[in-house]
């Protein structure tokens, strides 16, 4: 029949496709999940929460560049969103940079306080901590090897 002879359409409304993209996440495929959020977002739209899950899953996915810029632009469109500041934070540090983690680490802090998110502030100060005494410890074999090699 010209109806269409009763055949469904195989579409999902936006917020099913995030509950797909979490559910990706939550089973740890994460390269999966991650392409399913930027055909969400190109589909759906842009928000912070898509680019901050987009990020989650680009770092855990081992692609630190694409999950940088993903936080980056969720903190772009919503600069009170702490949680993309405290992913930023911990991947940073995580990667090796200490003082770009500290910085950010420290804006983490700033925006939780800012908008009341006291559990992300505390886990960013305990982060920047961790970072303080990973300095620490840098600074003080660069002052052993310094002494060792003269």
């Amino acid at each position: 029949p010209e109806d269409g002879g009763g055949e469904e359409e195989a579409t999902m409304t936006c917020e099913q496709a995030e509950g797909v993209a979490d559910q990706l996440k939550g089973e740890g495929r994460f390269e999966e999940a991650a392409d399913t959020w930027e055909n969400i977002i190109a589909a759906c739209g842009e928000s912070a929460g898509r680019f901050s899950a987009l990020g989650v899953c680009r770092w855990h996915a081992g692609d630190v560049p694409a999950g940088e810029a993903a936080f980056l632009r969720a903190v772009e469109l919503d600069p009170e969103r702490a949680s993309a500041y405290a992913n930023l934070a911990s991947m940073t540090f995580m990667d090796g940079n200490i003082g770009k983690a500290e910085e950010r680490a420290k804006d983490c802090i700033k925006v939780a306080e800012d908008v009341g998110m006291d559990g992300v502030k505390g886990g960013c100060e305990r982060l920047l901590a961790k970072i303080t005494v990973a300095k620490q410890t840098i600074e003080e074999q660069e002052r052993l090897l310094k002494a060792h090699l003269a």
